[in-house]
């Protein structure tokens, strides 16, 4: 009897970190392998009839994120971001999951770092520096129209799926990306210091004070 070989279901541009993370999907889904030569993806092998919901953080969960998209047709991926670690900074909302995670999809991400955009130029932070201004989270010049933009649309009184959906839009990003909550649920680190904003704890303060447990500062 003539065997027949199964599809190679990777993408050409798969890494092997998305490889380990998409072959239990593979293992248990292979029978949904169809061929496809659709111009976005080339003569890939494609999972169909698959739905996803994807739950994804920052750098890790945005190339998850990028290795489904490479397989599945762009309406059968739904993406849930965190916004635990969202905050404001100079005034203006920073949401560094969500961002992460868009630029990623839209191939603007810095490839070197996983986070901030390709490109990406720093006057303005370094103009607020040289002023006297917080210089620990670096905002890039791209990144700060994104974070003025969503800024202005909450002050107009969107939310935040709303305005992720418009950016998407924008952006090109065909599969749908959601926030976790259109309400601020914002990680506080309880430290032998006090409690600390996760953002503080995290880059700030390099991960420094000691923990002593978390909280979601909505939910208390």
């Amino acid at each position: 009897m003539k065997q027949t070989s199964k599809p190679n279901p990777w993408p050409n541009d798969c890494t092997p970190s998305e490889k380990l993370f998409l072959l239990p999907l593979f293992e248990k889904n292979h029978y949904l392998m169809k061929p496809t030569k659709s111009e976005s993806h080339g003569p890939q092998s494609m999972v169909y009839g698959l739905k996803i919901v994807a739950l994804a953080g920052g750098v890790g969960g945005a190339k998850l994120v990028h290795g489904l998209a490479q397989i599945l047709p762009p309406e059968n991926l739904t993406v849930i971001v965190n916004t635990g670690d969202d905050f404001e900074h100079y005034g203006l909302y920073i949401c560094p999951d969500l961002d992460t995670v868009c630029y990623t999809l839209a191939g603007l991400a810095n490839p070197e770092t996983g986070w901030g955009r390709a490109g990406e130029t720093w006057q303005a932070i370094e103009n607020a520096k040289r002023l006297g201004g917080p210089g620990w989270f670096n905002l890039g010049d791209c990144d700060l129209g994104t974070h003025l933009e969503r800024t202005r649309r909450l002050k107009g009184g969107q939310t935040l799926s709303q305005i992720t959906h418009d950016f998407c839009k924008a952006w090109g990003i065909e599969q749908t990306v959601l926030p976790m909550s259109d309400k601020a649920v914002r990680t506080i680190v309880e430290t032998d210091e006090g409690e600390l904003a996760f953002q503080e704890y995290f880059v700030h303060r390099r991960c420094e004070p000691k923990v002593r447990g978390f909280h979601f500062e909505a939910l208390r």
